[in-house]
């Protein structure tokens, strides 16, 4: 992808939320995702990718 986010292409879906809280992003991956994987977690802004 770019310098700006550790996730690689493909990683990120066609969909997304985007929560204003990174801990409510880990939330919401451990809670509604299944097979959750962190894709991103560069300056502390985690992303997350699984099936929901």
């Amino acid at each position: 992808m770019t310098i700006h986010i550790g996730a690689e292409k493909g990683d990120i879906a066609p969909t997304v939320l985007m929560p204003g809280d990174p801990l409510r992003a880990k939330w919401a991956a451990e809670n509604f995702l299944t097979d959750a994987r962190l894709v991103n977690q560069v300056r502390g802004m985690l992303g997350y990718t699984g099936t929901y």
